[in-house]
């Protein structure tokens, strides 16, 4: 039977990137038509109609153009950042529209929470290292102990790459670490530390089995294994125990396409540290293995199953699904048949004021400072704001941006210094280096506060 020839949508919220590329490449290789869109150039469309009729509209060019979905066989997620949108997008497509998806919506909004991850693993019986989160902790000795003492692992909630993560191993560097972070009001959760000899696995899940696995090895004088942190790596076949691990993992988090990261302890014992939708593709340049073609072969053989399986839809917690979505007959089309309509074309409504995405686009395109953009991010997720009262609230983060001035920052020791990169708008790496270097011995005070407050002063990230 010849492979069907797809059109297949790479929503990528980094089109240019290398592992986008790699898609788009594989895709034409097997003799496809793929398309890269990102997801903030989407508009999405619900009809007033009980039946349907919702519509995406890509807005990129000079005039919005529908997206017709008879003309898309399966979309293919890499959502890096502004994941609330991303997931709508998703969503949308995979959903309301039956388009099937390699990941589904809820799947990419858990990863990006290392939080919701590790709640959805225990729920589901995968193991995980100790975990502990707390948004206003005021017991921090009780906090580290329940994870098993020092050292210990602080991670934020989002951030990938290894940003974010930091080993806390005395009480002082653990105390000023922690209050800071709480202070600037960085979601931050706190997991027992396992040795895992600077070394850890990733492994590429895709549909009942792993695809591709290396182990990565830490740069010298780090602990993090990332590539992305000048780490190695090198293919390795997982045990049928690791490998049943790391499937269990994905579909715990409600991923089929995914990469899973497991790290060993000195007796052997694995655990799960993370799930990531948008991995990296280094794994495919370092294991030989086309993953990319793999995983574009996985959508030639599942792109007719359509929408996402029940666990999707079942946002109450509840274990049953009265509308079960099967493969033979999608949720959409047994309401569609319920009522019976009769199917015409509804031109949208003409609009007369800016979209909501159109209006926090418009003050992204400002440069604001980093806090300003987190406070309208947060703002533009707060669906139960109207688009009226959202609107008058970016105006005044509008005016917020003339009247900011750049300061010139003092500290007498690293701890203000450090306190000053934390409360500012720097963004996480810094903030990270910051915290990394604040034990470091080799790095005199005057040197550590000189390099924390030029990047203050100088402000290189805008």
């Amino acid at each position: 039977m010849p492979t069907p020839k797809l059109n297949i949508l790479i929503l990528s919220t980094s089109p240019n990137s290398d592992a986008t590329q790699k898609f788009k490449n594989a895709a034409i290789k097997r003799g496809h038509t793929p398309t890269v869109k990102h997801p903030a150039d989407l508009y999405l469309f619900v009809s007033d109609s009980e039946s349907g009729y919702d519509r995406v509209y890509d807005g990129s060019g000079e005039t919005a153009e529908r997206l017709k979905a008879k003309e898309i066989d399966a979309i293919l997620p890499r959502i890096h950042s502004n994941v609330n949108y991303g997931v709508s997008i998703v969503r949308h497509f995979n959903q309301n529209l039956d388009i099937y998806s390699t990941q589904s919506a809820s799947g990419i909004r858990a990863a990006s929470n290392k939080w919701e991850t590790h709640q959805k693993l225990s729920i589901n019986g995968v193991k995980t290292p100790k975990t502990i989160f707390a948004a206003n902790p005021k017991h921090i000795r009780f906090l580290i102990d329940k994870v098993g003492g020092l050292p210990a692992i602080s991670k934020t909630i989002r951030g990938s790459l290894g940003l974010g993560v930091m080993i806390l191993k005395d009480e002082e560097q653990t105390n000023c670490t922690l209050e800071t972070l709480y202070k600037a009001q960085v979601e931050t959760l706190l997991q027992t530390y396992i040795d895992g000899n600077a070394k850890d696995i990733r492994a590429i899940v895709c549909g009942d089995k792993v695809i591709a696995a290396m182990e990565r090895s830490a740069a010298k004088g780090e602990f993090r294994a990332n590539i992305s942190r000048h780490g190695s790596g090198r293919k390795i076949e997982l045990s049928k125990e690791d490998e049943q691990l790391c499937v269990n993992a994905a579909k715990a988090v409600n991923l089929e396409v995914c990469g899973v990261d497991l790290i060993k302890d000195p007796t052997g014992i694995s655990y799960i540290l993370e799930v990531n939708a948008a991995f990296g593709m280094n794994v495919q340049d370092v294991t030989g293995i086309d993953v990319a073609g793999l995983i574009i072969q996985h959508i030639e053989e599942n792109y007719k199953r359509k929408s996402s399986p029940p666990a999707e839809n079942n946002t109450s917690g509840a274990t049953g699904n009265p509308l079960t979505i099967t493969t033979k007959e999608p949720l959409r089309k047994r309401i569609m048949k319920t009522f019976n309509p009769t199917l015409k074309e509804i031109p949208p409504a003409k609009e007369t004021a800016l979209t909501r995405q159109q209006v926090y686009e418009s003050f992204i395109a400002k440069n604001p400072a980093t806090d300003l953009i987190m406070q309208a991010s947060k703002l533009f997720g707060e669906t139960h704001i109207p688009d009226a009262d959202f609107r008058v609230e970016i105006l005044k983060l509008e005016k917020l941006i003339v009247k900011k001035e750049q300061p010139g920052f003092t500290a007498k020791t690293r701890q203000d210094a450090l306190d000053l990169m934390m409360q500012s708008d720097a963004p996480m790496y810094l903030k990270t280096k910051a915290v990394d270097k604040l034990p470091a011995t080799w790095l005199t005070d005057a040197q550590y506060i000189n390099e924390v407050l030029q990047q203050l002063n100088t402000r290189p990230w805008e």
